[in-house]
């Protein structure tokens, strides 16, 4: 999977079915997009909630506060003309800490020196109760309230205390609250199908793993919740020789339509002007000849929208084997694996 992020955007991302494919073999390609506004143009709630159990001894709570501390200072920086003692235009900040039960350090407050110093305070111990942390979340956010709501959840991943973790973050989203997961281990273990689970869609756009990249994860988190959205996105692929587009593309938002059987357009009027917002895109492509061996799908995939971001699109590659073993369709399709 390749990910990059954007000023305006959260999330593009373009993803096939395989990575091997036959000759004259159909396979599935999605395009995922996301945006959210910014803290400017829409106030937000922010909730950290750090794990202080006993996985995260060692330096790994020590990097959470790294972190923590880093965003609630860029978050004041941005929001009260470049001073981090005060987070201002209507946001606000708290924090919850988590180990055998969730404690409330800080209710929603806009005064970031204190929030960084309960921060700097915490200390581990304890097993882990992920789904306390979601229920005493639910009371720091005035639901009546029309600012963005966001929690941003620092842990392994590993539920080792409580009751169902996935329903009480299921519970929250529903509320109109975006999970984001940071993941961070003591021991560089982190359950990233249950960070999967808890955070919002679509996926791959909530989870950030440090240890994966501490530059590229810092930048993507912080980018999600200070970039601005997007209005009159296109977004034009056009294919190689060697694949065709099959039948009719579906996107989940906007317009889709193929230009020949190579070239397709994706038109958008706007996304995450509002609210944190995704979008996918899911087609077909079929391999027309051309030869074997690793080809990319695409010629040139084209971004562009009203502020002028500058995106780079993903192009997946595709490793093609003519002969025995592979059939029209080749096993299970995509598409046919979408909730």
């Amino acid at each position: 999977m390749q990910r990059g992020v954007f000023m305006g955007l959260t999330l593009i991302n373009q993803n096939v079915s395989k990575s091997h494919i036959g000759c004259d073999e159909i396979f599935s390609v999605q395009l995922t997009l996301a945006a959210a506004p910014s803290l400017l143009e829409k106030p937000c709630d922010i909730i950290l909630a750090v794990n202080t159990s006993d996985g995260m001894g060692g330096e790994a709570l020590g990097e959470i506060k790294e972190m923590a501390g880093r965003l609630i200072r860029l978050v004041a920086a941005q929001t009260h003309g470049g001073q981090a003692d005060h987070i201002g235009a209507g946001n606000r900040m708290g924090l919850i800490s988590f180990s055998d039960e969730a404690y409330i350090e800080v209710w929603p407050i806009a005064a970031a020196v204190g929030l960084r110093r309960r921060l700097n305070k915490l200390h581990v111990g304890g097993k882990a109760n992920h789904a306390d942390a979601f229920i005493k979340a639910r009371a720091l956010f005035n639901m009546q309230s029309a600012s963005r709501k966001v929690l941003i959840l620092w842990t392994d991943g590993v539920h080792t205390a409580g009751g169902p973790s996935a329903k009480a973050a299921d519970k929250l989203r529903e509320m109109g609250v975006e999970i984001y997961c940071v993941g961070v281990s003591a021991r560089n273990e982190v359950n990233t199908r249950a960070l999967n689970t808890w955070a919002s869609g679509p996926e791959g756009a909530h989870v950030f793993m440090p240890h994966k990249g501490a530059r590229t994860a810092w930048k993507n988190l912080t980018h999600s919740l200070t970039c601005a959205g997007a209005t009159d996105l296109v977004l034009q692929e056009r294919f190689g020789r060697a694949f065709h587009i099959i039948g009719t593309p579906k996107a989940s938002k906007g317009r889709a339509r193929r230009i020949g059987q190579r070239t397709l357009r994706w038109d958008i009027d706007a996304l995450g002007v509002d609210g944190a917002q995704g979008a996918t895109l899911h087609f077909l492509l079929r391999h027309t000849g051309g030869g074997e061996g690793l080809k990319p799908i695409a010629h040139s995939a084209v971004y562009a929208d009203k502020q002028q971001n500058d995106v780079q699109i993903p192009i997946p590659q595709v490793q093609i084997q003519c002969g025995a073993g592979f059939g029209s369709l080749g096993g299970e399709d995509w598409e046919d694996r979408q909730p």
